[in-house]
């Protein structure tokens, strides 16, 4: 059954292992853009927190060659916000501060993305997200771009992501004593055929990526309910689907993160996945924290049963929830997300951008989390504290009567995050002096990033002209 299940993701043009990458698929890559489109970070500035003021202008250009770190639009996109309540008398948020960090970086050929969802609460928390999401960036740029060191085909990338992987250990060790989960993924066009683009990802912990296929006008592999003639329409893939152990009955839980997880400091790679996929124009990358794809589990949105096709592929037959096994829930998640997704088109008949994506799934997520707030943002059940404050307000949540008000009650409270890239159309690239460099400057720090700009794209040039004519595709 393990195995149907597999071939399926494989003839679907997902490819997902564990540990390492040599039985993905090895595929020539074209010359990778250095000129930089558009750069995000969040939230609240996100791993820019991480440097001081008067260091920022200068240290950023490293992360990506760029100082503006907030040029999103329709189809380059990022958003994260807290599902915790609001205390009624304090006004404190739950949780805060948001522990989550995504970063984002297009070039006219390629896009990097990386998500961290830091472990528990707190700023040692927020601070290992950021420092994972900054060392990642840094390090490819440095080495892929900077020092001209390009990839050549997909396994390369792999290679690249996991140096980049432990790059970002390293910096949370160096900034703070704490633990992050981290989800990478560099989109980059084929050799064979520059309009399709292979997504490569890795990812440690429950922060996952994901694809919106865009379909053919027929429709053929949509599955989900609703009248959808003449609407566009996305299939969700879930490219980090062997980080996933089905095999145990452990929940949604899959362990490992990035940071002093042993008592040597060493990372927890126990779901260290690789996976790779095929994109064509107008499909959306997108990585997501828990706190969103939690959301979609059936049974955190306590749905009671399902609609699905009896054994012999015949009568629909309803199906109770709670019966499903982890790869079905897994399997009705996805379901749900694209319901969420396309149910957007259905309703405002707009084609569904990054940014509209970032935009549903956020929606879905509040929806479903809504009723737990409610519970914890009632000023009634405070009215037996004769003192506010810190340890009282805990002490009521974590009473009996609450428990039961909030076990009753769907959807998960976390922080949530996601950010997205559209694939568009692009033009041959070819491995030339990156004409950015050309500009004129407005400032001290874009001049400085400037000049990083004409350094490294005459390197990159020429060492990836020698590298070409040295090597095959296959390493």
């Amino acid at each position: 059954m393990e195995d149907e299940f597999v071939n399926r993701i494989h003839l679907n043009g997902v490819y997902s292992v564990r540990e390492y990458w040599a039985t993905l698929p090895c595929l020539e890559i074209s010359y990778l853009s250095e000129d930089i489109q558009n750069a995000l970070t969040g939230p609240d500035l996100g791993f820019q927190r991480i440097l001081a003021s008067e260091d920022r202008s200068s240290l950023l250009p490293h992360v990506a060659g760029t100082n503006n770190w907030s040029l999103a639009d329709e189809g380059f996109y990022g958003v994260s916000m807290s599902l915790y309540d609001q205390n009624p008398f304090t006004y404190k948020i739950t949780a805060d501060p948001n522990a989550d960090c995504f970063g984002l970086c297009k070039r006219g050929n390629n896009s990097v993305l990386v998500i961290c969802d830091g472990v528990n609460r707190g700023n040692k928390s927020r601070m290992a997200a950021r420092s994972a999401a900054y060392g990642a960036l840094r390090y490819i740029n440095a080495h892929c771009f900077e020092q001209g060191e390009q990839p050549m085909n997909t396994h390369d990338i792999f290679a690249l992501l996991k140096e980049a992987l432990m790059a970002a250990h390293a910096c949370v060790l160096k900034n703070v004593h704490w633990c992050t989960t981290i989800c990478i993924a560099f989109i980059v066009p084929l050799a064979s055929d520059p309009n399709t683009h292979a997504v490569c990802t890795i990812n440690v912990g429950d922060s996952y990526a994901f694809l919106a296929r865009r379909l053919k006008e027929d429709n053929s592999q949509a599955n989900f309910q609703g009248d959808v003639e003449n609407q566009e329409q996305f299939l969700i893939e879930e490219l980090t689907i062997t980080s996933h152990d089905f095999s145990k009955d452990v929940g949604r839980e899959t362990g490992g993160a990035i940071g002093p997880v042993t008592p040597s400091d060493e990372p927890l790679l126990s779901n260290l996945t690789y996976s790779m996929a095929y994109a064509q124009q107008g499909d959306i990358v997108f990585l997501t924290t828990d706190g969103v794809s939690d959301n979609f589990d059936p049974v955190v949105q306590r749905l009671q049963s399902i609609t699905r096709a009896d054994s012999d592929g015949g009568q629909n037959i309803a199906v109770d929830v709670n019966s499903l096994n982890l790869k079905d829930r897994h399997a009705v998640s996805l379901q749900c997300m694209q319901v969420a997704l396309n149910s957007f088109s259905h309703r405002s008949g707009e084609t569904l951008t990054a940014s509209s994506l970032c935009g549903e799934l956020m929606r879905h997520a509040l929806l479903m989390s809504q009723d737990k707030r409610a519970v914890l943002e009632d000023p009634d059940i405070y009215s037996q504290i004769s003192i506010l404050n810190r340890k009282s307000i805990e002490k009521v949540q974590k009473s009996p009567e609450v428990k039961s008000l909030l076990a009753n009650t769907r959807g998960k409270m976390d922080h949530a995050s996601v950010c997205a890239v559209t694939i568009a159309h692009q033009p041959p690239q070819k491995a030339t002096i990156n004409k950015l460099s050309k500009q004129p400057s407005n400032s001290e720090g874009e001049s400085f990033s400037l000049r990083r700009f004409t350094s490294f794209s005459k390197n990159g040039a020429r060492n990836y002209k020698k590298k070409r004519a040295s090597k095959l595709s296959l390493p």
